[in-house]
């Protein structure tokens, strides 16, 4: 079996075009050369200038809709439907926000099924598989190998999934439409929690451009969805803020990978 591996790997690189090919070892190189700066802690830090309140602004900015995110989060109370428009939309209204409230509430309690299995919230394994039960390591992001088909089904969209935030827009969510502190606190204790968890280019949730963009929508969400949230914290603010930025230059170097 290994044999017929390389064997289809020589056949692979055979056909490849000789720019892609020159690409490809070039890329393995960065690789390793970043993998060997990592370890000996010589990469380079990474400084931003650009104030944290403009994070929000940036965010609303991307977001569509903001206009009325905007004017919906200047008012005290829930989302209220305004008198011209139809029983039947109403109907469909409501039975949206029945069902962001509902999916809140199921969140709340601490687990969430995505792709058939079941993650626990509170803590958050971010880098574990809970189907296989394996764990992968914190280690520099190139150095990990994310096809581990062994005997015991080791599957990389496990951990990837979670890490996409998508739950947490739904969070955010609940607190537009329903101002529900509970789930705007749980959203961005989250959010700061896989920053802790996932240091710049450590861990499986790095090695991937794709992931880090679908990671990246989601927060824009969120964060535009909690503009106005009073309980913001300083220090949260700028872990955000850095998390947030970091991501951008990340995405830049890997998202050369996609083309």
């Amino acid at each position: 079996q290994f044999i017929l591996s390389v064997v289809g790997k020589l056949r692979k690189l055979r056909r490849m075009p000789g720019d892609e090919l020159s690409f490809r070892i070039r890329d393995k190189i960065y690789g390793y050369c970043d993998r060997v700066r990592w370890r000996g802690g010589l990469m380079p830090k990474l400084h931003f200038d650009a104030p944290v309140g403009s994070l929000f602004d940036d965010c609303c900015l991307l977001l569509p809709g903001s206009k009325w995110l905007e004017q919906q989060q200047r008012q005290s109370d829930v989302v209220t439907i305004p008198a011209r428009v139809s029983s039947r939309t109403k109907t469909l209204i409501n039975d949206e926000l029945d069902r962001i409230q509902r999916r809140c509430e199921e969140l709340l309690k601490g687990e969430s099924q995505l792709l058939g299995v079941t993650y626990r919230l509170n803590p958050c394994e971010w880098m574990l598989d809970p189907k296989s039960g394996h764990r992968f390591e914190g280690v520099y992001c190139d150095g990990i190998n994310t096809h581990q088909h062994g005997g015991d089904a080791i599957d990389v969209k496990h951990p990837w999934e979670l890490s996409r935030h998508q739950f947490i827009v739904q969070l955010a969510q609940a607190w537009v439409v329903r101002r529900d502190n509970r789930a705007a606190t749980m959203a961005v204790e989250m959010i700061d929690d896989w920053i802790e968890k996932n240091p710049p280019m450590v861990g499986i949730n790095w090695t991937s451009a794709l992931e880090i963009a679908i990671r990246s929508i989601s927060w824009i969400w969120t964060l535009a969805c909690l503009h106005s949230w009073d309980n913001w914290s300083d220090g949260v603010l700028v872990r955000q803020s850095f998390g947030w930025r970091v991501r951008g230059v990340v995405f830049s170097v890997k998202s050369d990978s996609l083309f």
